[in-house]
């Protein structure tokens, strides 16, 4: 699990991913936040809330952490951009 946090450290993976996705696929999502003052907020939830559900898919599948990682991250964005 050591590696495990260290991955995660901060959330600072998946802000980075979740940012990165929202420009791609949907930037007046991140602009309508933006113009709420929301923006930082929205990816700070999204990406603790990926890392829970990536620990509890490691824990459930034991798989490895760039497998539950993947997993997660198109749930994701199947849930947001599709």
């Amino acid at each position: 699990m050591k590696e495990l946090s260290e991955d995660l450290k901060n959330n600072l993976y998946y802000l980075e991913i979740i940012d990165a996705l929202i420009e791609e696929y949907n930037i007046e999502l991140k602009n309508s936040y933006q113009l709420r003052d929301e923006y930082t907020e929205f990816i700070q939830n999204e990406s603790a809330r990926l890392m829970d559900d990536t620990v509890k898919l490691i824990r459930e599948k034991e798989i490895s952490f760039i497998q539950a990682s993947a997993t997660v991250i198109e749930d994701w964005k199947e849930q947001t951009f599709m």
